[in-house]
Parts: structure tokens; sequence; C-alpha cells
């Protein structure tokens, strides 16, 4: 029921060939025994857990043999986790700390990672001065207790600030006190204060952790070892009938929020829960990712960043933290089996000691190289001159929205842009110039397109943009259009004007190709015939003419 991401193909046939002994041994008969489970949240009714309470109503759980209570959560309630370990509800939802918690011993388990990024910003009031968070610095700031607010604090430590130089303070869960000018900075969902702050007329802006290179899961259903390993059947059943109800309520978005307000009596009114599951979209991000993924590498870099906080000791090894939906087997008649069969017994007592010994020195071994690979990987992100996404992670996005193991066809667009006269500015304004313009253009680009988007730089002076396309969206021909007229326009470098100007050229996925490879090949023979004609202008590739400028937006 767990992945064992860290043990050695050899180790794993030894274990299977004991079970399999056993087998031989006794059958025993085996029974799906339907259960009543609960479930806790988070937090109070709102979009937020849409998928559960769709899944309760619209009766996928009934279709899986479950009867599910849900429970709300909130400041008055015991955590999830705690609630979970006591056996008081057999499922929780809880935020990345939930990784911290299995590293000191709590025996959990991820279950599915609904949110692929985490919600979690420092909001400030506009016009306060602060605008990154090293303008944090003496400021005053709120937090949830830990590890809650992991992602506020993995973002000052990647940005090499102090937590003691800055004035934090536990969150009073009242964005009024940022109102009120009482604290600079109030800890907020980006899915719920920015509309209530709007509402009431104020001004403010947010710090998100992703912009600084620390992207977290959130809102993740887990379980404990203890009843996944008595009832896997209705941990696979609950994941699968909760991930059909999350898939139904972000395609029917005002529906659910009716239901919501129908059945669950949330705080919210009706305008911000559309906000919330719009705003909520983009963080689940469905047409890109399948609901619930979960990456053992990435949970790896995640607990890093933990370490490096100074939040867990020792190793930050997750082995048989995930589970997985894929194990079809029900394994427990055959430990029956071996518990009825002496034989069995110490054949297996035998073999788990062999395995034991054998795979933690695997383990000491491999865990270095990993750590090692995994620290490498994320420094090597981002693009260290403008902040965005380097060559390397672009080729790495591009391949995994590209992958084939998508249940529905990928629409997408690769766009490549050249500057057309920035060796010019390099040699005769210099190279500090240079970088001033790089940053300044990166900047457009990321402003220009959708959180989804992917933009990256490339090369000296080539960047990429890589496009989720969605029937019936708008056109990434219009998009780069607009960014073509937007680089168009003088850039200003401290009173400076400095024109640089772009080509772009276009192919798309899957009209031009389907692999990374060949698409790259299109959009640059697109960028080939942008340029020319003579720069300043945007190309789609043409199968029939691949080096004719192509204007229209027919994508």
């Amino acid at each position: 029921m767990r992945i064992d991401f860290r043990t050695s193909r050899h180790c794993a046939r030894g274990l299977w060939a004991i079970l399999a002994l056993a087998a031989l041994l006794s059958h025993a008969p085996s029974t799906a025994a339907q259960e009543a489970v609960t479930i806790q949240l988070r937090w109070k009714h709102q979009f937020q857990f849409a998928g559960y309470y769709t899944a309760l109503e619209k009766g996928f759980y009934d279709e899986a043999g479950l009867s599910v209570e849900i429970i709300e959560g909130g400041p008055a309630n015991n955590s999830p986790i705690s609630a979970v370990l006591n056996r008081q509800v057999d499922f929780g939802v809880s935020g990345p700390g939930l990784a911290i918690e299995r590293l000191k011993g709590r025996p959990l388990l991820a279950v599915a990672a609904i949110f692929q990024s985490s919600p979690i910003v420092w909001m400030v009031r506009d016009g306060s001065g602060i605008e990154r968070p090293h303008d944090l610095v003496g400021r005053s700031a709120m937090l949830m207790p830990a590890p809650e607010s992991a992602e506020l604090l993995a973002m000052l430590h990647l940005e090499g600030i102090s937590a003691d130089a800055v004035d934090l303070r536990q969150t009073t869960y009242d964005p009024d006190d940022l109102f009120s000018g009482a604290v600079d900075a109030y800890d907020a969902y980006i899915t719920n204060e920015p509309f209530v702050a709007a509402q009431q007329g104020h001004a403010v802006r947010t710090i998100s952790p992703r912009t600084y290179g620390v992207d977290f899961y959130s809102d993740i259903l887990f379980t404990s070892e203890a009843f996944a390993d008595e009832n896997p059947d209705t941990v696979r059943a609950f994941r699968e009938a909760s991930i059909r109800g999350w898939d139904y309520a972000l395609r029917h978005q005002a529906e659910i929020v009716d239901l919501i307000l129908a059945k669950y009596q949330p705080e919210k009114g009706r305008d911000a829960l559309l906000y919330e599951a719009e705003t909520m979209y983009k963080l689940i991000n469905p047409d890109i990712v399948a609901i619930g993924h979960m990456n053992p590498r990435r949970w790896d870099v995640i607990t890093q960043t933990f370490k490096e906080l100074g939040m867990i000791d020792g190793d930050a090894d997750l082995n048989g933290f995930l589970f997985d939906p894929n194990v079809q087997a029900d394994l427990r008649p055959y430990y029956r089996a071996i518990a009825l069969s002496l034989a069995a017994a110490l054949l297996l007592a035998l073999a788990l000691f062999w395995y034991i010994r054998l795979t933690r020195r695997l383990r000491r071994e491999v865990a270095e190289r990993i750590k090692a690979e995994t620290e490498a990987r994320r420094l090597a992100m981002t693009d260290p001159l403008t902040g965005i996404a380097n060559r390397a992670l672009f080729r790495d996005r591009l391949a995994e929205m590209l992958s084939p193991d998508h249940r529905e066809p990928v629409l997408a667009a690769l766009a490549l842009v050249d500057l057309n006269a920035f060796k010019s500015v390099n040699d005769t304004l210099g190279h500090a110039v240079g970088d001033a313009v790089l940053r300044a253009v990166a900047d457009r680009l990321t402003s220009s397109c959708r959180a989804t988007d992917i933009v990256a730089r490339i090369g000296g002076d080539e960047f990429a943009v890589l496009i989720a396309r969605r029937a019936g969206g708008r056109k990434p021909v219009g998009l780069m259009q607009r960014v073509l007229t937007g680089l168009g326009e003088p850039l200003d470098h401290r009173g400076m004007m400095v024109n640089v100007g772009c080509s772009i050229g276009i192919a798309l996925c899957p009209e031009h190709a389907t692999e990374p490879h060949d698409l790259f090949e299109l959009a640059d023979a697109a960028l080939y015939a942008a340029k020319a004609e003579g720069g300043n202008s945007l190309a789609v590739y043409d199968p029939q003419r691949p080096q004719t400028t192509q204007n229209s937006a027919t994508a």
C-alpha cells in the first residue's frame, strides 16, 4: 500500500518470493468489507473542499460502497492530524507539514495531493513599501503555527533572510489586523483574503513563495498507516471517488457553489465562493496534472527544505509515506496464512532479518546520492539573472506537459522569443544595462502570461513560453502578439529609453508536433521565418511553407 522508492529490486523480489511461498502453504478467502468512513476538513466549509461535498451529494461515495461523514475544521476543532492519529476520524486534509509529522515518527500516509501548488501568501497593503521578501526585514508579519506556514518561512530562507530579522507573530485569522495597520503582512490564502480586501475597498498586493522558487503541495488527503493496512480497498475507493468529485466540481463550479450554499451553510457568500473556485483551479491545475498526483522526488525537495529550516532532525527519508493506489492485491489473507504455519513464520523472520540489514545498508548509500542530486536540481531550476525558469527546467516541464500519460489530449503551444537589438545594447551601453534589459523582458513576459504558463530564459537573449491551451480559451497567437507589441515598446532604464524589439516563432501541439524535440525544432523554424521578415514580427509554423510569416491568430 505504500510506495518504497528507496528499495533495491532484488530485495523486493526476495520478499515477494516469501509471500508466494506462504500462499502455497495456506489460502484464505478474501472479503471486501464496506464500512462507513469519516473525514475531517482543514478549515470551515467552503469551496476549498468542494470535491468531497460533490462526491457525497452526487452519489460517487455511494457507488463506491462508502457511507461518508464530512466534519468541518477550524481553530475550534482538533487538528485533522490529531483526529486521524487518535482514530477519531479515518481521513483528514492537511498541508505539506504532514511530511514533518511523518518524519517525527507519526504513522501517517499521504493519499492524494489536491493542490499542486500551495495557496499560502503574505498579503500586504498597497503603498506600504513592501514588494518583495527583503522588504519585510524589520516589519511585522503574521504566521499560522508551525508547520502550517512552512512555505513562507522557506521563502525567507531561500532569499537569505533570517526569521529573526522579521517580527513574526502568530496569526489572529483576522485580515482586519492588516487593514487597520496593526500588522504589516498577513498570512493569507490567495483564494480567500484578496477577495475580502477588494470587497472592503482595501488595495493590497501579495508576496507568493512560488515566485521565489518554493512550490509545495497543499490540501493533502491523508490517513493513518493502521487504517490503510486494515482497509486498503476502502482507502483506494475513497481516493478514487473523491478525485471523481473534484473533477466534477472544478468543471461545474457554479453548480457546486450553489450546492455548498444550500447544504453546508458556509460563512462566505456566492461571489466569494466563485472567486475561490476560479483561483483554486489554477493551483490544482487539472489541465496539466492528474488530480491527486504526487511525485516522490518533489516530496524529497519539500522535506529537504524543512530540514534546512530546522523543522526536522536526521535523515529526511519519506520511505513508505505515499499510498499507492495501483496495488490491487489484498495481502492480508497471506499474512494470516503465514501466521498459521510455523515453518512459514520462521522462514519469513529469517528473510526479513536479511532484508532489513541489506536495505539499511543500501539506504545509507542511496540517500546521500539522492540528497546531492535533489539539491543540485533545486539549484539548477532557475536562471540566476532573471529569476525565471532556465533551459533545463523548461525542457523538463515541456516533457511533462507533452507526456502520453495524460487522460485527455494535450493542447499546448511553444513560443520562442529572440531579442533583435540586444547585442547592440550590450556593445554600446554595457553589460549592466544589458542585464537590466533581460530582467525587464522577463518581467514583461511573466506579467503577460497566465500563472499556468511557463516562461524561461533558454539562452543569452533567447526566451521561451510554454502555453497550456484550453478548448475555447484564449488563443496563444493573440497572447504572443501582445507580447510582441509590449516588447516593441521602449524599456525605461533609469530614465534611459532602450529599444530592443523581438521576433517570435510559435509551434502548436498536437497540430504540428507531439514530441518535445520536434516542437522545439518547428518553433525554431517559425522563429527563423519571423526574423527573415526583418524582425519585430511573429510567425506560426506552417508545415507547407515553414519559413513563411503568418500573422493571423488561427491557433
